[in-house]
Order: C-alpha cells, then structure tokens, then sequence
C-alpha cells in the first residue's frame, strides 16, 4: 500500500513546487507552440510507447485551444549509448498516466539495465524536447526464492505475503502484482484462467537495512482484500474453482512518478479549470513527465494448505468459490 505523505513528503513538495519549471507563454504576441511528452519506460520491455502532442498553453498553464496528437513533422526517438530506435505513431487499449490519449508513438527498442537513456522529440529535423530520467537498476531478491519453487508460499506464516529485495538503484518506489492461475469447473469440465491483482502500489520503504535489504509484509486481509475486489466474480455456471499456482510482478519505479503525482494532487484541490498540465515537469524546452522503472517476475510457487483455505474460506474471498486445501474439514467446500 502506498504510504501517506507525511512532514518530510509535503516538504519535497514545497520545494518541488519552488523550483518547478512554469509553461512558457509568449505574453506579447500569439501563445507559444508547446511539445508535451508523457512515458513509462520499462528496462525490462521491448515496445515502449510514448504520448507526444503539440498545445497551446494559456497563462495559467491550462490548455489553449485544441491538441495535436500527431504533430506535423514530429520525429520521436529512444537513445542509449550510441543506438537509437525511432518511435512510430500507433494507438494502446489503455492509458499512460491516467492521460485520456489512446494515441502515441511507439519504440521497439532493447534498452540495457540500469543505465541512462534519452527520449529526443523533432520537428522538421529541429530538436524541440527532450528527457533523461533517472535510471533504475536490476532486482536481486531473496523471498520469495527466484530459484526454487519447491517451498510453498504461506501467507499464515508471516501474516500476510512478505517480499525480501535487495534495494533496487535509483527507485524511489515500487509496486507488486499477484498472478493467480486456476481451474474453475464447468459442466463437469476444468478451464484454465490466469489474472493479475495489484497486492500493493506506488509502496515506499519504511527503511532500508545496512546490508541493503527491503522487507515488504503486505498484511495476509489486505493480501485477501484486493483478491477479492480484484479478481472477476465467477460466472452462474462455475461450480467452483481450485488453485494451481501463484506467481508475482515487481516493478521499481524512478523517482519522477512520486513528483508528478504530488503536482497532480496539488492541482486537483487547485481553484484551476480546464486541462492543466502538471505544476512539475523533467522535459527540457517542453513539459510532461517521463519515468523509468524496472519489472521483473518471479517463478511460479504453491501456497501452503493454511494460506488455500484462507483464500477460500475469507469472508474476502469467499464469493470466489475456491475450494480449501485437501487437509480442510469441508473439502471441497467452506462451511
């Protein structure tokens, strides 16, 4: 879960907030052109997309006039090192950001771990923005084991999922997923399905010990909460379902997520109409955010019988229809 902002989160944003970079307005004459870019970039993926569009910004920062989504002559690249890949126009399911835009420009693009990369924007060959981000660094973790998945995962046992990392360089925060594959039994049938819950987002180390280690302990009701509000309601025709096996998605994530996000807030409680444009930006000669984060994904474990029949028999989770462990007395059944 992610952690409120304390004394030390509304000083940054103070100091955010002082230091922030203003639109650039031409108060004489007509309004000036401004290149607007918004990504996510995942080390660890191989398309990455990018939201670039041209506005007119009026005094208060808010948009003037309508966006251009796919500006005339704009070229957008990825670079890192000596390599370069260019970014075509394409379209996503679903946002960055939060952003409305369906539209953006996308990259294949191998990009190495850790290290520095450039997001270039060109119009008619001329170099109007550009951003660097933070790097983010590889994960090292230690629990759940990212080798051996003989030993059950068991939620009783530490009350809750708990995750051991090593500190990821460059993160500021980080968010983990559960895949749960299971069976759900139709008309005397077993199907097979897999979804993906969010188990803790934009979550902050209370601290990091000498040795550099995270511990992560997302309590068992919160784990079993977000199952049960996240994961789709079996239909009239499931009987019931059983549980194969769980695996997780970890993302580290730049520090450029956690300013936009205060920008955000402060804008939201902000006397401001229109489409405003966050108050914090990274983007050199244009405005927006860009990020960098690092995922990975851990192999895929058993639980444990006691963290089974948790899952099935929650007053979370029962409306799921999983069945408890063998060793449960109501087998297949909570009752």
């Amino acid at each position: 879960m992610a952690k409120k902002v304390g004394f030390l989160g509304w000083l940054v944003l103070l100091l955010t907030f002082g230091s922030c970079r203003k639109p650039t307005v031409d108060l004489i004459g007509e309004p000036a052109d401004t290149t607007i870019v918004y990504a996510i970039i995942d080390y660890r993926d191989t398309i990455h997309d990018i939201v670039v569009f041209k506005s007119v910004l009026n005094e208060d920062g808010s948009y003037l006039g309508a966006t251009d989504l796919f500006p005339a002559g704009t070229t957008v690249y990825i670079e890192q090192g000596e390599r370069r890949w260019q970014a075509f126009p394409d379209t996503i399911e679903e946002s960055i950001m939060g952003l409305p835009y369906r539209v953006v420009y996308r990259a294949n693009a191998m990009l190495k771990e850790g290290e520095p990369f450039t997001v270039r924007v060109y119009v008619n060959e001329k170099e109007k923005a550009s951003v660097s981000p933070q790097p983010v660094g590889s994960w090292k973790v230690i629990y759940p084991s990212p080798i051996d998945t003989t030993i059950d995962i068991s939620w009783v046992l530490f009350k809750g999922q708990r995750l051991i990392f090593y500190e990821v360089p460059g993160a500021n925060e980080y968010a983990f997923q559960i895949i749960l594959k299971y069976e759900e039994l139709i008309n005397g049938q077993w199907v097979s399905r897999e979804d993906t819950v969010e188990l803790a987002d934009l979550w902050q180390p209370a601290q990091v010990s000498g040795s550099g280690q995270i511990i992560a302990e997302i309590p068992l009701n919160e784990v079993l909460g977000r199952i049960g509000a996240g994961l789709p309601e079996p239909s009239q025709n499931v009987e019931r379902r059983r549980l194969d096996r769980v695996s997780y998605l970890l993302y580290a994530i730049g520090p450029e997520f956690y300013y936009y996000r205060l920008s955000q807030r402060a804008l939201a409680s902000s006397l401001a109409s229109g489409q405003v444009l966050p108050q914090w930006t990274n983007v050199r000669g244009g405005m927006g955010v860009v990020v960098a984060r690092s995922s990975y994904k851990l192999l895929e474990y058993d639980l444990d019988p006691e963290s089974l029949d948790s899952l099935a028999c929650s007053r979370f989770t029962r409306h799921l229809k999983f069945q408890p462990s063998r060793s449960h007395p109501a087998f297949p059944y909570c009752q």
